[in-house]
């Protein structure tokens, strides 16, 4: 779900949105928290089963009745499944990059006795998938079809501030091209590779220029 869109958005793009789903016989409850979803990882590691399912049914609602209305809810960036039928529990966050999933599952294990953890390596569509959930035909794809090159600072060197990440093209003449912008593989798949070998080419011309410098350029 991370390539996703909704069909309704409830709220800003603002907070770090938790969707809790839990799983019983008799049915869903389904949870949200505004906040929760950059560390529920670690959260239900540390706090064991009881003090989860407490906070949990403290959040607030999530506005749906069962995860098959997905798409209704919130926009959420991490997802939590509580499946009381056969105690597993499935975790996705927004800062899961920060440790090993493997290393929370563990710790959950000890603190869940007798639970199954399961971090969810395909984000909140392997939570729904986990919930029993096809989440395909719940949303459509996301992403820049045809995507241009304007108002593309971001992606190159040319922005501003210091941006975190790091660019690299080959070039079919054997140039490496390298530069600092703010960049995410769901990017480069938007802008494609005629795209971002015209970036290439223009961070090597305009840099050739005097403008700001490409990172780690080297001519052959």
């Amino acid at each position: 779900m991370a390539l996703v869109t909704r069909n309704i958005w409830k709220g800003t793009d603002m907070g770090s949105r938790l969707g809790v789903l839990i799983k019983q016989h008799d049915g869903w409850e389904m949870h949200y928290d505004h906040w929760a979803a950059q560390t529920i990882g670690a959260d239900i590691a540390l706090d064991g089963f009881e003090a989860t399912m407490q906070r949990v049914r403290q959040m607030e609602p999530l506005g749906i009745d069962t995860p098959f209305e997905w798409n209704q809810g919130p926009l959420v960036k991490g997802a939590l499944l509580i499946d009381q039928t056969n105690n597993t529990v499935v975790w996705v966050e927004e800062s899961d990059g920060l440790y090993l999933p493997r290393i929370i599952n563990a710790l959950v294990e000890r603190t869940w006795p007798g639970w199954t953890a399961v971090w969810s390596a395909e984000g909140k569509d392997g939570v729904l998938a986990a919930a029993g959930v096809d989440p395909d035909p719940l949303f459509t794809p996301f992403g820049y079809p045809g995507r241009t090159l304007e108002n593309t600072p971001w992606f190159g060197p040319w922005d501003d501030f210091e941006l975190p990440d790091a660019m690299s093209v080959l070039l079919d003449n054997g140039t490496l091209v390298s530069w600092r912008g703010d960049a995410s593989i769901d990017d480069v798949a938007d802008f494609g590779p005629d795209a971002i070998r015209s970036i290439a080419l223009q961070a090597l011309t305009r840099s050739r220029q005097g403008e700001p410098p490409v990172v780690g350029r080297t001519d052959t």
